[in-house]
């Protein structure tokens, strides 16, 4: 399986239109894909450094015609073989991966706004709105299941940065190399944070039965997500922390555009 390539084809085909690619076979290629990483080391790094670009497109919802399923999927495939593969910054393959890394964060974070506003919208709704014109149960599970594959996507990208400039074995890691949080995504972390099952109270019921069916797996992402970013309160601007800040906003800024999300922020 490995060595035929096979994880690297299947996933060119998962990123076909319907029309040559039908949704069902998809689905099975994508089980696949996801029965060859949990057995093979070989088959996660071939997934990272010949399709992580292409996980990540999946899993934004860029890609015409991906279902919810297929998105969540690639983004936890992209996870798992995150977590497998420790990146090394002394192989050129490794240094390129670790490099685009950034520009990968802005797309996730741009997929991540749609989904935001569908939960609350959802939490905001008056209760006995009219039939069909406001936001399914479905829809906010939806949205949220994709909100926490999405999250654990991102977690392993910036835990892959932050452990491959690390120095094992001293306290140095606090010290290595962070994508940058920008204030986009910590103002999505902290809405998610209020889903959190420690909460006493919640803004009403609809909250409150997503902090019971998500809360404690998004809670987990979203902290071990926090404790990777770098702060520029708390580790000065670089010329290469700049550089990654700048990436990764100027990919989520095209993602947003390309899925009509787009809004202008700030840096502060």
């Amino acid at each position: 399986f490995h060595k035929s390539g096979v994880a690297l084809r299947l996933l060119s085909f998962l990123e076909q239109p319907e029309a040559t690619a039908p949704m069902q076979l998809k689905a099975a290629c994508a089980l696949l894909l996801s029965q060859a990483v949990t057995v093979s080391t070989p088959v996660c790094k071939a997934l990272l450094k010949g399709g992580v670009a292409s996980l990540v497109s999946l899993a934004s919802g860029i890609v015409p015609g991906a279902s919810p399923l297929m998105r969540m999927q690639a983004a936890d495939l992209l996870k798992f073989c995150l977590a497998r593969v420790r990146l090394a910054t002394e192989k050129p393959a490794d240094q390129a991966l670790l490099d685009s890394l950034p520009k990968l964060v802005g797309e996730l974070r741009a997929a991540m706004t749609p989904l935001m506003d569908t939960i609350q919208r959802y939490i905001t709704e008056e209760e006995g709105a009219v039939k069909g014109a406001g936001v399914t149960i479905k829809d906010v599970d939806t949205a949220a299941s994709l909100i926490r594959s999405i999250c654990g996507a991102l977690w392993g990208l910036v835990a892959a940065l932050r452990v491959s400039y690390g120095k094992s074995g001293t306290d140095e890691m606090d010290a290595s190399m962070r994508v940058p949080a920008s204030p986009g995504l910590l103002r999505i972390l902290r809405k998610l944070m209020e889903l959190a099952p420690e909460r006493t109270k919640f803004a009403n019921e609809r909250a409150e039965r997503l902090s019971k069916v998500f809360g404690k797996s998004v809670r987990s992402f979203v902290l071990g997500l926090l404790s990777g970013l770098g702060y520029f309160s708390i580790h000065p601007p670089t010329e290469e922390s700049e550089a990654m800040f700048a990436e990764e906003q100027e990919a989520y800024e095209s993602v947003s555009r390309a899925l009509g999300t787009y809004e202008e922020e700030t840096r502060s």
